[in-house]
């Protein structure tokens, strides 16, 4: 039997089988033989979960190829997806038909299945995570029964597959809002960390898209700024290779193999990352500007808190940070997401700061995590769904509004449980 690893390499799994089918009826039907033979089912995007929410000794299936654009319809300016296609490869095509995605996250490698099943997100108060740009879904469940939902058709269960972590079922397409293409100005600066927190407010709502790296053990900030503009392109391939390969993943990527091997120098290295983030501005497709390669393996915990409260829970984690002597090397990224009404979104209901900790692969994380996590349970924070957290269903349970909804519609839609494993059963039973 073969062994699945995650992208990170810190979760892996020995399936009684991996399969890849080809087409959705293929799709379908290996669904309803394993679900009726009560073999668990699991599926898999791109891997890019940082926790066990794929993990399965049972049936994993991989939409690996069931990926393209299926159609683009000019009338409702939407697009209709297969479920395994990966966020790098909607933005060139969707571009020469004049069209672009509302936001992206800074990365690109997810399925956008998984990315939207985990309320993957970019920056923006103003705008919602992934999920938000989805106005139809065509879900698989356990009977083979093909859901087409939308907020017109099984609106209930179109809320719950929104965000779903796949406990529901299958996604085999997805429908998606989309706006005509545009162009971004991308701003970068360098700041202290003080500085950038006493103008937060202000600058979330000056610009489109605004974010920021604190790097640890320095008071030193990267912020990036992103607005639309009708300003010709100014980057081309060259300078995205020299950016976002050598600059941003090769760098960094010695830096963080030099912290693995001498973790003694992972302060100093945190002063020479920081230090080597340059200062610029650039215009390009909005694609390009967004969303870049990560080629450098780390660990991840986010959390969603209340974005009024953001600024004073990173000011906490920083002071643990300050007394901690835990090497790290890779900054915090924190951002802004609007609030959504999807069912089980860590957005639900309100605006959201989100506060992402990163560890290098091979320096020690779980203290670093826990430390951090029980800062945001403080703050009324959320976990991220595809990223690591130490949650169970008895806390969970309170943080949502539509808990026991989604839980009734997943019970009715998947009654064997056959979408089920050990992670969501913390998260959802236990």
């Amino acid at each position: 039997m073969k062994i699945w690893k995650n992208w990170a390499g810190v979760v892996q799994c020995q399936p009684a089988e991996i399969l890849k089918p080809a087409s959705i009826d293929e799709l379908t039907e290996m669904i309803y033989s394993r679900a009726k033979a009560g073999h668990s089912i699991r599926v898999v995007g791109s891997g890019h979960s940082y926790n066990d929410i794929v993990s399965t000794k049972g049936t994993l299936i991989s939409l690996d190829k069931i990926q393209s654009i299926e159609d683009i319809d000019s009338t409702t300016q939407t697009a209709t997806v297969l479920a395994g296609t990966k966020l790098r490869s909607l933005g060139k095509p969707l571009w020469q038909a004049g069209y672009a995605m509302i936001n992206l996250g800074d990365t690109h490698a997810q399925s956008l299945a998984g990315a939207i099943s985990t309320a993957t997100h970019g920056s923006g108060i103003k705008l919602g995570s992934l999920s938000t740009q989805v106005v139809g879904l065509t879900l698989i469940t356990a009977d083979g029964k093909i859901h087409e939902c939308s907020a017109e058709r099984e609106p209930e269960l179109f809320k719950a597959a929104q965000v779903s972590l796949g406990a529901l079922g299958v996604i085999a397409k997805v429908r998606l809002k989309l706006l005509p293409r545009y162009n971004l100005r991308e701003i970068r600066r360098n700041f202290t960390i003080d500085s950038v927190l006493a103008e937060i407010d202000k600058a979330i709502h000056m610009h489109r898209h605004y974010e920021f790296w604190y790097w640890p053990d320095t008071e030193r900030v990267s912020g990036r700024m992103r607005d639309l503009t009708e300003a010709a392109i100014t980057e081309n391939a060259f300078k995205r290779f020299w950016e976002n390969i050598v600059i941003e993943n090769w760098g960094l990527g010695l830096i963080s193999k030099l912290s693995q091997f001498i973790p003694a120098l992972a302060d100093e290295l945190s002063w020479l990352s920081a230090r080597l983030d340059s200062e610029g501005e650039k215009v390009g497709r909005s694609y390009h500007v967004l969303a870049t390669p990560r080629l450098v393996r780390l660990v991840e915990m986010e959390y969603a808190v209340p974005a009024a409260v953001g600024p004073e829970c990173l000011r906490e984690i920083k002071k643990f940070i300050d007394r901690s002597e835990i090497p790290m090397n890779f900054p915090i990224e924190y951002r802004y997401v609007a609030a959504d009404d999807a069912y089980l979104s860590p957005y639900y209901g309100r605006d959201c700061a989100l506060i992402d900790l990163q560890q290098n692969i091979g320096l020690p994380y779980e203290e670093y995590f826990k430390a951090g996590e029980a800062i945001f349970k403080k703050y009324d924070g959320r976990p991220h769904w595809g990223k690591i957290h130490y949650r169970s269903s008895s806390e969970l349970r309170d943080m949502y509004p539509r808990w026991e909804e989604f839980q009734a519609i997943r019970r009715s839609v998947d009654p064997g449980g056959i979408f089920m494993n050990d992670y969501l059963r913390r998260v959802f039973e236990n």
